[in-house]
């Protein structure tokens, strides 16, 4: 990367002066603004890198924060090598096209024995196993709201933290997302329990799922998503009646369904 920067400055610093003596030159100008756009990506991609690697520091999950980046982060690295080896003229290029295959090849290659090896686990969801593959939690999960969109009625409304997948398991029925503990209590670091429960009346949820999700998916190590149960704990402790166990999937981290009796 820190190549490509180098040649990306040494591009747009020659074509600026090569441009400023010959002003009227259209492949002058187009070749400087392509330099400069990708200067421009370049600049972008680190300062997006750099304020990840400084607000979460290093994390489990922190590579899908980053792979956005990567396809531009690819073009830049690959803008220096050409800038550098097209100079060369035949040969230069030749050793370029080698270089990008290689790169963009390797990457292919990794995702082919990814394929490869989720190779049984999907010839089994194929076959009708559409839960095989998951890890306990996320079946638990899953098999809870395939049963919400089959045995409650078309007006409840279910609040849960992982609305898009129980949108695709329970079949296209409507999942209400939770993502943040709201009116966090300082003391507790709990959900206001009555700020809570007008949160849930106000959006006419019905039912939450209560599930444990594991916060890092390779093993199990006490931490799971903990965002609903923040939630609704804080209201089960102050209204233990206006909270109903409705059903259970699962002994091994399991997930629950409860109903708000407002």
């Amino acid at each position: 990367m820190l190549f490509a920067a180098w040649r990306i400055y040494r591009d747009v610093w020659a074509q600026g002066k090569q441009l400023s003596n010959h002003k009227n030159s259209a492949d002058g100008k187009n070749s400087t603004s392509f330099a400069r756009s990708i200067a421009l990506v370049l600049v972008y991609v680190g300062t997006m890198l750099g304020l990840t690697f400084l607000v979460l520091q290093t994390r489990w999950d922190q590579p899908r924060l980053i792979m956005v980046y990567v396809p531009l982060l690819l073009l830049v690295v690959l803008y220096g090598f050409y800038s550098y080896l097209h100079r060369s003229g035949s040969v230069g290029l030749l050793g370029y096209l080698a270089l990008a295959v290689l790169i963009v090849g390797s990457s292919f290659m990794t995702t082919a024995k990814k394929a490869v090896s989720n190779f049984p686990v999907l010839k089994k969801n194929i076959q009708g196993d559409k839960y095989y593959g998951y890890t306990p939690d996320w079946e638990n999960y899953l098999r809870m709201s395939e049963w919400c969109a089959d045995s409650l009625p078309p007006s409840s409304l279910v609040a849960c933290r992982k609305a898009p997948m129980s949108f695709v398991y329970g079949r296209g029925r409507p999942f209400f997302p939770v993502y943040s503990v709201i009116a966090i209590d300082s003391t507790t670091n709990l959900s206001n329990p009555d700020s809570a429960l007008n949160y849930f009346n106000q959006n006419k949820v019905t039912h939450v799922l209560l599930a444990n999700l594991r916060r890092n998916p390779n093993k199990i190590d006490g931490y799971i998503i903990n965002t609903m149960h923040r939630m609704l704990q804080p209201i089960a402790q102050k209204y233990p009646q206006k909270i109903q166990l409705v059903k259970q999937i699962g002994n091994t981290e399991p997930s629950y369904l409860y109903e708000i009796k407002y």
